[in-house]
Formats: structure tokens, sequence, C-alpha cells
């Protein structure tokens, strides 16, 4: 990603319940905590399919690092999901945003191998909108 790294911050994380202004997935977001930056921040968003999650922040170094976890939603198939976005900058003006998620399914079976795909396809769509709210 070619940009800034604060200018990446701001829409990663400064403006974490405001997701929906930029994310092409997502009808609304709203903050559910009080506080608007840093661990325990919360936010609430609702899917362009009229699903939901709720998401809250469990790691933030500033301009660095920020994993959220989701705490309720409307997918059947998460009993448990977090993400990590760790931010690297090179010297070439180049964003290096390395994503680790971790999640535990509800069920098991064949729906289990769709999972995969379907948050690497969600993951890969977030990447690409925080890039265009970036260069807007």
């Amino acid at each position: 990603m070619v940009g800034d790294v604060l200018d990446l911050w701001r829409v990663l994380a400064l403006n974490f319940g405001h997701i929906a202004d930029y994310s092409k997935g997502l009808r609304e977001s709203t903050y559910t905590s009080e506080q608007k930056i840093g661990i325990g921040t919360s936010r609430h968003c609702v899917m362009i399919n009229g699903g939901f999650m709720k998401e809250e922040i469990i790691e933030w170094e500033d301009a660095k690092s920020l994993a959220f976890q989701i705490v309720d939603s409307s997918l059947p198939l998460q009993q448990e999901c977090s993400l990590l976005f760790t931010i690297q900058s090179t010297n070439d003006n180049l964003i290096h945003i390395i994503v680790q998620g971790k999640y535990r399914l509800r069920y098991l079976g064949f729906l289990s191998l769709l999972i995969y795909p379907i948050m690497t396809q969600m993951i890969n769509q977030y990447l690409e909108d925080m890039q265009n709210a970036i260069a807007a």
C-alpha cells in the first residue's frame, strides 16, 4: 500500500467507529463505548446483508498495531474471531500491513472449509477500502 502511516492509522484506528464511511460491506457503524481510541473501544456494524457485528479493540500500539475481536455477531459460523493489523513502513513510501486472524468455528464439517476463503475475501476488500479512503 502506498501512502503515509499516519493516514492509514487515522482510517484504521482513530475512526474505528466510522468504518462504514469507507467499507463497502457495511451499511452503518457506530461507537458503542464512550471512549473513541485505545483498548476497550467498541463499535457496532450493520452489514449490507442486514447482519451485524460488535467488535472491541483488544490491543493498541499507536501507529503500529491494532487488534480487535468480534464479541457478538449474527454470523452463524464464528464462535471466536480476532484480527491483528500490524503496520510497517518502508523507505520507498510503501506501507506493509500484516493481517493475522484467529477464529474458532461453532460448527465443523464441510461448512468449515468455506470460512477461510470468505474471511480472506472480506479482509482483502477491507484493505482495498482502506487504500481508497486514504487516497480520497
